[in-house]
């Protein structure tokens, strides 16, 4: 998979005005292409993206769907159009390519379109088409109000949305909002896997069943600073307050 220039970074609106766009100029089989959080920092920054894995065998017009992680915590990054195959790589250019940003959650969309993913990575004809529908409603649900999340898993533990946290901190840019350090800064896209998102209310306080949640209910802390929240007494937003004094105190 290999493109040109840096990646546009886009509102919500106008995303999903992209994403039909493309789709427009396109075949309705669409592919999933897999990769890492290595090969997704090389996107975010421009340049080829060697080392994306292809589902299936790909032609020109097909609409790439770039997903990054596993299982229910697979997250969608980017829709673009297949302008040439060569050697069996897809070529795709930045006038075809909307990078997805937050992420959307691939159950999230697979839910949306009414489809089941069991052994598939293409989706043509009128599944395609669902599915590129399905992400452009979501993106322009994304502004501030995410999944509803809170489903009880067990008798002590409720379900998080992945789609909260990863809008929570793409918000910050990866910043550790207790002890300011930036761990996309400091570890690219992997400094991600270290930061949690802190509900400021804790679920447990919001009632049971499934409540709504949006991204400035949530803190983005480090596990480090996760923790140390947990264990203060004060109440939000005293206790962040202090947890930043401290760390500014330790610096001097």
């Amino acid at each position: 998979m290999t493109g040109t220039n840096l990646r546009r970074s886009l509102s919500p609106a106008d995303q999903a005005a992209e994403v039909r766009r493309i789709a427009a100029l396109s075949g309705s089989r669409v592919v999933r292409c897999d990769g890492n959080l290595d090969e997704l920092e090389q996107y975010w920054r421009g340049g080829d993206q060697p080392g994306w894995h292809l589902a299936h065998t790909v032609r020109q017009k097909d609409l790439l769907l770039s997903t990054v992680g596993r299982g229910r915590a697979r997250m969608v990054v980017s829709l673009c159009r297949v302008e040439q195959v060569k050697s069996g790589d897809a070529v795709w250019s930045a006038k075809t390519d909307v990078m997805i940003k937050p992420r959307v959650s691939w159950q999230a969309l697979l839910s949306e379109a009414g489809l089941d993913a069991t052994g598939r990575g293409q989706f043509a004809g009128d599944d395609g088409d669902a599915l590129v529908e399905a992400l452009a409603r979501l993106i322009e649900g994304v502004r501030d109000t995410s999944e509803t999340e809170g489903e009880r898993q067990m008798k002590s533990c409720r379900a998080r949305s992945t789609t909260n946290r990863g809008a929570a901190i793409d918000k910050v840019d990866g910043e550790c909002q207790g002890c300011r350090r930036n761990l996309r800064d400091l570890f690219g896209l992997r400094g991600d896997r270290g930061l949690d998102a802190h509900h400021i209310v804790p679920l447990s306080e919001r009632g049971t069943g499934m409540v709504e949640t949006n991204v400035d209910d949530l803190l983005v802390l480090c596990a480090t600073c996760h923790r140390l929240l947990h264990a203060t007494l004060s109440p939000y937003p005293d206790d962040l307050v202090d947890l930043q004094r401290q760390w500014a105190l330790a610096a001097l």
